[in-house]
């Protein structure tokens, strides 16, 4: 009994605790490495500059990396130096000479994460619903409201907690003396029961796994019939916890052949009422607005193909530049949807954005770029990885 005892408490020492703050979230390390860089030097400049402008629109607000905290306006003045360099290998030396690393809290071990990505999809869609587009796409509704937690949780509130730090409802009773707000509609009711149908919501409408996928993309571009091209990008969410329908697949996809290739292949095999029961086991939904430019990331600039990274903004500061280590997949040639082979690579990723299912220490989605030869990368990448971020030296 008592060997017992200590195997348990040798199993529960090895476990690594759970993290709720950004103090916990990064630790400085030596730089041990020289930095590489996969990709053309010209689009991260370009999207570097874009990513300063952001920064320098609330030059106040304090970005934390673990137990460092740096205002905005001096991070951007960090990163312009940067735009001064015009080739890849000198301006890698200046940011190895320049900045600090920080090291991830991770998933099992520090720096190490699970890596997905997304990409911005091209869909066919209708303005009006036909047998095969029938599954509408909505704008935000008026009566979804967000609520902020954290501010329960201030001086003379008392012991309130929550883990959540923000919630999202639907107001009921609105204008009687006492309004309630209750969870908003779940996938179920707006796709099954249809409680959104009669409020003029619809923006368009596509086929139902087009629309299911979409939501996960965050941004796409829908084609209509005379060709005319719409870009969308994302406007809100229902509050509902993200739930990745494809651990739901094990039985049918072996986990190491899982990709969003192969889900959608599965699907395509169900009728009309077993598809919409499956896809209600994600009960998040998202909302959907025009976009006059290419996909919005929560930052506020538009998504840079292969360098906008989606993390944990309640533990990682958007804006921070990083660097990522991943496995790339590669592809015998273009007819073919399962890689060949992966090989290591390395590049330097902005934190833009953020998604449903990106709610830890321990994981990252990186945008891949849109249109088909994207989809072909981002739907087998679901791999270990490792992430750094970047803090500027101190004099």
């Amino acid at each position: 009994m008592k060997t017992f005892i200590i195997i348990l408490l040798l199993l529960s020492s090895c476990a690594r605790k759970e993290i709720s703050s950004p103090e916990e979230a990064m630790r400085s390390i030596p730089s041990e490495f020289l930095l590489n860089d996969d990709l053309p030097l010209d689009i991260f400049q370009a999207g570097l500059k874009k990513h300063i402008k952001i920064l320098m629109k609330s030059p106040s607000r304090v970005l934390k990396f673990g137990n460092r905290n740096i205002f905005a306006k001096d991070y951007a003045f960090a990163l312009t130096e940067l735009l001064k360099f015009k080739e890849k290998p000198k301006l890698l030396k200046y940011v190895e000479e320049n900045f600090e690393l920080m090291e991830v809290y991770g998933k099992k071990d520090w720096g190490e994460i699970l890596l997905t990505s997304y990409y911005e999809p091209l869909y066919p869609a209708r303005k009006k619903p036909t047998d095969k587009y029938y599954m509408p796409i909505y704008k935000l509704p008026k009566d979804l409201v967000e609520i902020d937690m954290q501010s329960f949780a201030g001086e003379g509130i008392g012991n309130f907690e929550t883990s959540r730090t923000k919630v999202s409802g639907r107001i009921v009773n609105k204008g009687l003396p006492f309004p309630k707000i209750l969870p908003h509609f779940s996938r179920e009711e707006i796709t099954i029961e249809n409680k959104l149908q009669g409020r003029n919501l619809e923006l368009f409408y596509l086929d139902p796994i087009h629309s299911f996928f979409l939501q996960i993309q965050g941004s796409g571009v829908l084609e209509l019939p005379s060709g005319k091209r719409v870009r969308i990008g994302y406007a809100g969410q229902n509050g509902w916890k993200y739930e990745s329908i494809g651990k739901h697949l094990f039985d049918i996809i072996p986990r190491e052949e899982m990709s969003l290739q192969r889900i959608e292949a599965h699907l395509r095999t169900l009728s009309k009422k077993d598809l919409l029961d499956f896809l209600k086991i994600n009960p998040s939904y998202v909302y959907f607005k025009v976009l006059d430019s290419r996909g919005l990331t929560t930052f506020g600039n538009e998504v840079v193909s292969g360098r906008t990274l989606a993390v944990d903004s309640s533990l990682f500061p958007l804006g921070a530049l990083g660097y990522l280590s991943f496995q790339k997949p590669y592809f015998a040639d273009e007819s073919v949807e399962v890689p060949t082979s992966y090989e290591e690579t390395s590049r330097l990723v902005l934190a833009q954005d953020t998604g449903g299912a990106i709610k830890s220490p321990g994981r990252a989605d990186l945008f891949w770029g849109e249109g088909d030869e994207a989809l072909r990368y981002a739907g087998t990448m679901r791999h270990s990885a490792k992430l750094w971020f970047f803090y500027p030296k101190l004099d």
